[in-house]
């Protein structure tokens, strides 16, 4: 019974929080371009929400001098390019642990449509968890806000994917995929509004209390 309350706790946060290139050094992108193009354009689409003044005004019901003042700093971070993106390499690990030990839920006691429910709903919530786990309840509903989804096609993505971009002075974007029927690839992007992550690179991240905690492991695909 506890883990069902804990499960529910955590789900309706999840639905409370998601109301939502070149160069000569650039790696060889994974074999979705689809998805690492597709990254960048959320990005840079995050990035105009943030600096759209109506949009914001809109989206927060309730503006404080600390909130507004922390909308500013967001709105003049350069998003034109990232300094890296990675790659989590290790997604069915990752899954496995927030499952056991983060949400503290029995996956065997869900049949395989819930399972794979509970599954996407936890990937598009690692940027708000991470944030969650080493900010404020102002940058949790500010991350909330500042999210874009779209959907491609692509029968190439099998599995759930999830790419972070990085940039020099500004917070890192995270990008997950979540495939579906038909090579159908839904994509959500949001910010993850740590402080600490501006301008850190792969190692940095990789180091940090909350990625050890889900246990990612990042692997490099662009570096300018």
């Amino acid at each position: 019974m506890k883990k069902i309350y804990i499960l529910t706790a955590c789900m309706m946060l999840f639905l409370f929080v998601f109301t939502a290139c070149g160069g000569s050094d650039k790696k060889e992108a994974p074999s979705s371009g689809k998805m690492y193009d597709t990254g960048l354009e959320l990005a840079t689409s995050i990035s105009e929400l943030s600096k759209n003044e109506m949009y914001v005004e809109a989206s927060l019901p309730m503006r404080e001098d600390f909130m507004l003042e922390m909308v500013s700093s967001i709105a003049d971070m350069d998003y034109s390019q990232p300094e890296h993106v990675y790659r989590v390499k290790n997604m069915d690990e990752v899954i496995s642990s927030a499952m056991a030990f983060v949400m503290e839920v029995d996956m065997d006691a869900f049949s395989d449509v819930i399972q794979k429910y509970l599954e996407a709903r936890f990937v598009n919530a690692i940027s708000t968890y991470i944030t969650g786990q080493r900010t404020s309840a102002t940058a949790i509903a500010l991350s909330s806000i500042f999210v874009m989804e779209t959907s491609f096609t692509d029968a190439s993505v099998k599995d759930y994917e999830v790419y972070i971009y990085t940039y020099k002075d500004a917070y890192p974007v995270m990008v997950c995929f979540v495939p579906g029927k038909d090579g159908a690839v839904a994509a959500t992007a949001g910010y993850i509004l740590v402080d600490d992550y501006i301008g850190a690179d792969g190692d940095a991240l990789s180091e940090d209390i909350s990625f050890a905690m889900l246990n990612i492991k990042l692997e490099e695909v662009f570096k300018q």
